[in-house]
Parts: structure tokens; C-alpha cells; sequence
């Protein structure tokens, strides 16, 4: 199978939409890494097939039907509280009299639900509950003193699988957990060893993968047993005129897990031109 590996999509973005006709010229799929609440809608929008690692690990499953949504007045809330549209179509949650929590709505839709915002007496956050856009529960958002402290990602039956740890706004713990046996499963310093691990045990050495960016993407792959592909459409010189570290590193084989760069004749001869190898290099 062909992949192409992207940190998310982006429409607007032209290196992805080469991204996706490589896909679909070998009948191949996405993965993308960072977590993404709209992966349905975007596999949607763009005719493809896909997975998200955040999926992929908690094992939340993607409804492909776009009718398939959770409407503003079906919000799993507290008991007892009213979900109410004031004035201005902004949606509050209310119990006992007090507004507990905001309804944020995906936009340009019929008030399809994407998150709830749940706040204190005083409007500070508490959380937030992320849905996807098929319904489903996404993940939490825990926040302490209006800074995120843990963002739990759930499966399809609602339990937290995977957990995101922050100290002072940097991401630096993440755990893979059963919430059966109370127990982690998985543990790692940073999101570059959960995505090296993680996509390197889903990739087989049958497998194929391009890539158009030099930065997650790449550490990304760095376990993976599959043949990697750098499709370089950036400029290979930093502002000062030199190599990138990280393409003179893959053409010079201190990154050897990526087996071939292409890139245009224009961009061979200015690296010939500077005594760089090249013979990983294929001409676009």
C-alpha cells in the first residue's frame, strides 16, 4: 500500500494537493498525525481514504455518512440541565440557573455540535468536550488556571485511551492507557516518540510512503520498515544560502530511512553546484 504522510490537511495548502494526487494516482491512503476532530469531513471533502493516529490508537472508528452528526439539543450533559439558544444563536448550557458550559458549533453547519466549553461561576474554563463531526466523543480538554493540563482521546464506547500531558503550555508525557485494568500500557517523553513508535509498528516493509515536509513527518518515520520517499517542493537552502541540516542529513545518509528525494533538475544542480550527494536524488 502507498501512503502519504502528513502532519494534517489542509486545503488550501498546494503541497497537499500533490500530496493527494499521489494518492489517488496509486489508489493509496493518508495518515495523518496530529489529532483532528474533522477527519471524516476531510476524507470526505477530498475523495480519499485515510487514518489518523490518534484513531488508530484509541480505536475510535470514522461514520462515513455525512448525515451523521450530533445536533445542539441532543448534547450529553448533566441531568437535569436546559440547552438553550439565546438571542444571538450562541447556545449556553444551564442548570440551576446558572450557564455551566457554551456550545461551539462546526461551522457552515445546521448547528452540528464541536465541542461543549464547560466554565465555572466566574466564565473561566474548566474543560472542553471535544465531538467529532460524525457525533461521537472526541476527547477532554482539562484546563487548570485557563492553561491546558491533560487532553484524554477517547474510543467508541467513551473510554480514555490515550493521554496528552502539558507543563507550562509544552506537551511532555504521553500515555497509552486501559482504563479496564487502571494500568499504562505505553508511556513516551514527547509526540516525536509516539508517532516513531506508532507508525512505525502499523508500516510494513511492503508499504510505501512520501512525504512533502521535513519536520514531524519525517521523525515520524524513522521506525518504519517501509521505502520513504521525500517529494522536496520547498527550496533545499536555508535563508543563508546552506543545505538543510535535515535533507543534507537524508542525502548524506545519516538519515537512512528515507530511500529517495524528489526534486527538480533546478534544485539537483544547485546542490551539484555545492558538492552535495545526490544519489538518492530522483528528477521530477
Amino acid at each position: 500500500m502507498h501512503y502519504e504522510l502528513t502532519n494534517k490537511i489542509n486545503d488550501q495548502n498546494l503541497i497537499w494537493k500533490h500530496q493527494r494526487d499521489r494518492i489517488k494516482k496509486s489508489h493509496g491512503k493518508v495518515i495523518t498525525l496530529s489529532p483532528a476532530s474533522n477527519f471524516r469531513d476531510a476524507l470526505l471533502a477530498n475523495d480519499i481514504s485515510g487514518l489518523n493516529v490518534v484513531d488508530y490508537v484509541t480505536g475510535r472508528t470514522l461514520d462515513m455518512d455525512p448525515k451523521s452528526f450530533l445536533f445542539f439539543n441532543r448534547v450529553p450533559t448533566v441531568d437535569g440541565a436546559e440547552i438553550f439558544m439565546n438571542a444571538d444563536f450562541t447556545i449556553n448550557i444551564i442548570s440551576n440557573g446558572s450557564t455551566i458550559g457554551h456550545v461551539i458549533l462546526w461551522p457552515n453547519t445546521r448547528r452540528h455540535v464541536k465541542e461543549v466549553d464547560y466554565v465555572f461561576p466566574n466564565d473561566e474554563l474548566d474543560y472542553i468536550e471535544e465531538f467529532v463531526s460524525d457525533g461521537k466523543k472526541f476527547s477532554n480538554i482539562i484546563y487548570t488556571r485557563g492553561q491546558p493540563q491533560r487532553i484524554d482521546f477517547y474510543n467508541d464506547a467513551g473510554v480514555p485511551v490515550l493521554c496528552f500531558y502539558f507543563y507550562k503550555k509544552q506537551l511532555n508525557w504521553v500515555t497509552i492507557e486501559d482504563f479496564d485494568s487502571l494500568k499504562t500500557k505505553r508511556q513516551f517523553n514527547n509526540l516525536d516518540e509516539f508517532y516513531a513508535d506508532t507508525v512505525g509498528k502499523y508500516l510494513t516493509p511492503k508499504d510505501s510512503v512520501g512525504i512533502s515536509y521535513m519536520g514531524v513527518e519525517l521523525w515520524a518515520l524513522s521506525q518504519s520498515k517501509s521505502h520513504n520517499t521525500l517529494y522536496l517542493e520547498e527550496s533545499p537552502f536555508n535563508a543563508d544560502g546552506k543545505v538543510k541540516q535535515n535533507l543534507l542529513d537524508i542525502l548524506t545518509d545519516r538519515i537512512s530511512y528515507i530511500q529517495d528525494v524528489h526534486m527538480s533538475k533546478e534544485f539537483l544542480q544547485e546542490l551539484e553546484n555545492k558538492g552535495i550527494p545526490t544519489k538518492k536524488v530522483v528528477v521530477d
